[in-house]
This record gives structure tokens, sequence and C-alpha cells, in this order.
């Protein structure tokens, strides 16, 4: 089967009781790290979102929070970043559709967490970066997306974009709340994750498959990150 690759995935949050007719809709851009949410009903869901149900309760907390929003777009957190990347690939096999229904359901439940603990970050637009700037980094975003696994430095970024070093540094975290080094490590630690959970092979071979030289500095991050060793987290994750 062909995937189809983007950059934008659609979840659609409903409530458990049967006669509710509302539905909460998340949009989300994996190139901007950014993530909207607004209130429809069942019929003004996007066709191609993915169906997230939560308990009535649940649906009711998030609309009363929803209402009380300025702002109805956010930055992605780390944790978001991680899941996301697995919500945007659209594929046919089964296996993979499952796959995906459950992360739909991990990455909205991370994001209604993270909306009423109010723990989302303003978003800062740095008034020096023209919408030239801003597409030029947003490349920069596309291209960890795309090539994560490999060796990549500011400087070549840098120059794929367009930019100097220290305005994409700069502009990137403005844009993504997050350094660059940040968001490569997000990704190559999400892979790790979902490897760790999901397979039994040599923590070696996760490491280089997620884009590691050696196991060491990868059990670093990896301890950094999750507060605990790869092998403890599959421990961990086995016996759940």
């Amino acid at each position: 089967m062909t995937a189809r690759a983007t950059s934008t995935f659609a979840i659609a949050i409903k409530g458990a009781e049967p006669a509710e007719d509302a539905a909460i809709a998340l949009h989300a851009d994996l190139r901007l790290a950014e993530v909207s949410i607004r209130l429809a009903s069942t019929e003004e869901a996007p066709h191609d979102a993915l169906a997230v149900t939560i308990p009535a309760m649940s649906f009711n907390a998030l609309r009363s929070a929803i209402a009380r929003l300025d702002d109805h777009s956010f930055a992605m957190t780390p944790a978001l970043l991680r899941i996301a990347p697995a919500l945007v690939e659209r594929d046919e096999d089964v296996l993979e559709a499952i796959h995906r229904s459950v992360r739909a359901a991990e990455f909205a439940s991370q994001f209604i967490t993270t909306l009423l603990a109010d723990q989302f970050r303003k978003r800062a637009r740095s008034a020096r970066l023209t919408a030239d700037d801003t597409s030029r980094i947003a490349v920069a975003m596309d291209l960890i997306n795309e090539k994560w696994r490999e060796g990549m430095s500011i400087e070549g970024l840098a120059r794929a974009c367009g930019l100097n070093r220290d305005k994409l540094a700069r502009g990137f975290r403005s844009l993504f709340s997050c350094s660059i080094g940040d968001a490569i490590a997000e990704r190559r630690l999400g892979h790790a994750e979902e490897l760790l959970a999901t397979t039994d092979i040599a923590i070696a071979i996760v490491a280089y498959r997620s884009g590691y030289l050696n196991d060491a500095s990868f059990c670093r991050a990896f301890r950094r990150r999750f507060g605990m060793s790869p092998g403890m987290y599959r421990e961990r994750k086995m016996a759940a």
C-alpha cells in the first residue's frame, strides 16, 4: 500500500453521550508545530478527521474550557510533538489505521490534559521575522521531519533554508518554542519510545534506528527526557 504524507491532520473529539451532537475539532500542523481547537457540530467536523470519544464529563469540561479561551491556537508541547508524526501518514493498511487511531486518542488525551492544566505556553512571534523568514524557518522544520535520522547541523539547515545561522536559530525558537536540537531530539526519542514499547529489538539497534551513532549517547538523551533508562522504560511498558 502507498502512504500519503502530509504535515497536517485533524481529530474530532466527541462525548460518550449518545444524544450529543457537538464535537470538538483539533487541527494540527506538524510543519508549524501548532495545534488549534474549535467547537463544531458532528456534521462540521472534517470528513477525514480521526474520531476520538471521551467520557461525557470530560467532554463538557473541555467544552467549557474552550469557551473561556482568548486564543485557540497553541504551540505543540514536546509530548505532542512526539506523538504527531505517527498521525500525518495516510496508509490504507489495516494495522497502520488501527495504530493511527490509538495514537490519535493519545494525542487528544495529552492535549486535553495540557489545556485543562493551563500548561500551554504563549507562542512568541518575533516582530523581526518577515513572512519570507517564517516560510524559510518552516522549511527547516520540514527538513527535520523528513531527515531526523541523519546527521544534521544548524549550519547545514541554514544553508538549505537560505538564512544565516543566528537568524535561523533565533527564529526557530521564536516560532516553535524550542531549539533546533530539541526538535531533532524529540523526533528521534519519539521514534525510540515507540520501538521500545512495541518491539523487543536490542537497545543498540533502537539507538541506531533512531538516529544515534552509539547507544551510550542514546541512553543519556533518553534518561534526560524520560527520567529512566531505555531498558527500564521497556520493562514498565511490558508490565503495564
